[in-house]
Formats: structure tokens, sequence, C-alpha cells
């Protein structure tokens, strides 16, 4: 394969990324989920956090820009085209729940949808703006020009719209050698948790990356047991229920 040849298809996979990491800062939830909204919310930034690790783990952040090594353009063309396609129905399971939005909005009445930015989100919103600040720290470009948001009014939608892109991120990460993927996602959860340690608001990720981003979950619980001041240890234990989940005793010095 020519050397040319793979750069292209390493800079195609780059713009699609970039492409899906920007859906996802224009999605809403509606408020009228009720007391659950929150936790959908948290999901979909979640899946954004996980999407955009997996692209520094393949080195399509912004060092590709800068002339960087990356992983993804040690690969085989063949499996960047996979990558390729897996990013690119991310980006259409977005395009069809956008449509499906519109169809709602004229009869959207009394619906208020949410974002980080709204009012009464407090701790989680605070957690979801971190989230989000880190996504863009890892992202080569930011469409500024693209500020439509759209709403999700349908809980059903909403569900299934998420379950797909986790499995889309699943199989985007067995795309590539695990030798290359899993080290330095490990590490890059570690770097994450560590940046929202000091969240209230982390439990709630934490149950959900329980179901959805383990090695996040992992990172976070690892976080938890590392902790050395007494009253640090028992606050974040009885958060995070550490002992029961790990069936260690974190409390022992």
């Amino acid at each position: 394969m020519e050397p040319v040849s793979l750069s292209v298809s390493v800079v195609a996979l780059a713009t699609i990324f970039d492409s899906a990491l920007n859906c996802f800062k224009h999605v809403k939830v509606a408020k009228s989920f009720g007391s659950d909204y929150q936790t959908y919310f948290l999901r979909v930034r979640n899946l954004q956090l996980r999407l955009s690790r997996w692209g520094e783990t393949v080195g399509l952040d912004k060092g590709l820009m800068a002339g960087g090594q990356s992983a993804a353009g040690a690969q085989p063309e063949l499996q960047l085209k996979q990558a390729e396609e897996l990013v690119g129905h991310i980006v259409r399971l977005f395009s069809d729940a956008g449509e499906l939005a519109d169809k709602y909005a004229g009869n959207a009445g009394e619906l208020t949808v949410i974002d980080e930015d709204a009012q009464g989100l407090g701790d989680t919103a605070r957690l979801c703006q971190k989230m989000r600040d880190i996504c863009l720290r890892r992202q080569r470009q930011i469409n500024l020009a693209m500020k439509t948001k759209w709403s999700l009014f349908s809980r059903e939608k909403l569900i299934e719209l998420v379950d797909n892109i986790q499995r889309l991120i699943d199989d985007l990460e067995n795309v590539f050698p695990a030798e290359i993927m899993v080290s330095k996602a490990a590490k890059l959860c570690e770097e994450e948790a560590s940046e929202l340690r000091n969240e209230k608001a982390l439990p709630k990720l934490r149950d959900i990356a329980l179901k959805q981003d383990t090695l996040l979950a992992e990172a976070i619980a690892k976080l938890a047991q590392n902790v050395r001041t007494p009253d640090q240890t028992a606050r974040i234990a009885e958060a995070y229920n550490v002992t029961a989940f790990f069936q260690v005793d974190v409390f022992h010095q």
C-alpha cells in the first residue's frame, strides 16, 4: 500500500470522527422524561467521552494535525475503512434522530429541553461540563458554525439511540489490535477520573459507566481505593460502595 493512500484514509477517518463528536454536542434531552432525564443526558455525555477517548487512543486527536505519530496510521486500510464505516454509522444515527426531533418540534408545547447549560441540573451539569471540556480538548476541529441543537422527546427513541451508539463504539474498539487499545485507553481513563474526582455527581457517572464504559468505572473505583486521607476515603467509599463492589477493605491503610 502506498503511504500517501494510507495517509488519506487516516485523514478521512479523522474527519468523520470530528463530525461524530460534533453530533454529541448538539443533543438536548426533554425534561418531560422526569427524574430520569439527568441519567439519560449523562449517558449521552459518557458515550461522547468514550468516543473521544478512542480517538485519542488511536491518534486522531490534535497531534495528527501537528504531524504526530498515529496508531491508526500503522493499521491496514481495510481496518481503517471498517472504523470509518462504524463512525459514519454513528453520524447517521444522530441524523435520523434529528429528523425525528424535527417532527416533534411542532407539537413540543410545554416540553422543556435541557442540556448542561440549563438551570436545575446542579451537580450533574457541572460534571457534564467537565466531560464536555475533555472532549473538546481531544477534538482536532471544532465546528463553531453548527449552533442548532435538536431535542429528544421520545424516551424509547433515546434509549434506542444510546444503545445503538454503545454497540457501535464496542465494535469500534475491537477494530484495531487490543495491545494498541487497552493500556493507553486505561491510562486515559485514569486521567479522566482524576480530573473529575471532586465532582459530587461522580457516583452517578460510575453507576452508568458500569454498564457502558467499564474501563472508566474501574478507573473511578481505583481512584477511590488510592485515597489516603481518612475523611476522603470514607466519603468516596460510601458514595461508590467500593467495598461491596470489589470486596476489599478500602479503609485499611
